[in-house]
């Protein structure tokens, strides 16, 4: 039957006016045709998807593809590390034992762990350095800044709380609001994350097709990222019983309330009378009563 099939092929090719059709080859059928169609459909297709599938990183004027899971894998790495790592170090590698002795610390630590879980778990995008279509202006410097005091005190809090230096009276009530607010702050941030996807930057911009999110915890709160900052921030202080807390939220609201500012002036540009709307309707931090 195959046999009849190629010589049937053949005769077809021999007729007068009959066009070649790919590498000299005719169909038989119109589904031997479709189905070439389709085949280069579906190569179209692949490669789109893998396009989306992955980031790119300059280096010296070559653009190189990234598979986004690694990337995931790296920027979840560099975020997570040093939040897992550094209180250990400044407590003292040598006295481990009397760190996780520390009830709220353990407890924290666990909830990094679990959050992590939920990060892969869900596939949550955390890649923080998307510059979008805006200009960046002084944000990479404040970023900056702001990431080296926040890896400081990290390692910073432990020791003092350690040596006593600069903590309040040694009881349970501090420690536990602190783990009570650090676990608020990153349930919050999941949830915003969720529904922001590749959307999510550190910075202040806006994303090519950007869309203005108002569903999830965003049909409550307009700025949930800002949020957990104002809860985990001064949390992760209060954790270490730390005298700290009062200029950490002091200088972690005035951060916030710049960006908010900055942010709703972009968004009202972009969305205009849509996000005036949405602006009226929702609570900038906490949800609006009636």
């Amino acid at each position: 039957m195959g046999g009849c099939k190629w010589q049937d092929i053949n005769e077809k090719k021999k007729q007068p006016g009959h066009a070649a059709h790919r590498d000299g080859w005719e169909p038989a059928l119109g589904k031997i045709d479709s189905s070439w169609e389709t085949t280069d459909q579906d190569n179209r297709g692949d490669r789109e998807m893998l396009e989306r599938q992955a980031e790119t990183f300059s280096w010296e004027g070559q653009v190189f593809p990234i598979p986004v899971m690694f990337l995931r894998f790296l920027v979840l790495s560099l975020q997570m590390i040093p939040i897992l790592l550094l209180p250990l170090a400044g407590w003292g590698w040598h006295d481990w034992r009397g760190f996780l002795g520390h009830p709220a610390c353990t407890a924290l630590l666990a909830v990094v762990v679990l959050a992590v879980g939920a990060v892969v778990f869900l596939r949550l995008d955390l890649h923080p350095l998307r510059k979008g279509n805006s200009p960046a202006g002084s944000q990479t410097v404040v970023l900056l800044t702001l990431a080296g005091a926040s890896l400081f005190l990290i390692w910073f809090l432990p020791l003092a709380d350690r040596r006593q230096i600069l903590t309040f009276a040694r009881n349970r009530f501090w420690p536990d609001l602190g783990l009570g607010l650090c676990c608020c702050g990153i349930v919050v941030r999941l949830l915003a994350l969720m529904k922001l996807g590749r959307q999510f930057s550190a910075y202040v911009t806006l994303q090519d097709e950007h869309q203005l999110v108002q569903s999830g915890i965003y049909r409550r709160i307009r700025h949930p990222l800002y949020l957990s900052l104002l809860l985990a921030a001064p949390g992760f202080a209060l954790i270490f019983s730390s005298l700290l807390v009062w200029p950490i939220l002091m200088v972690t609201a005035i951060f916030v309330a710049a960006r908010i500012r900055q942010e709703d002036r972009l968004l009202a540009t972009r969305f205009g009378i849509e996000f005036e709307k949405y602006r009226r309707r929702v609570g900038t931090l906490l949800p609006r009563i009636g």
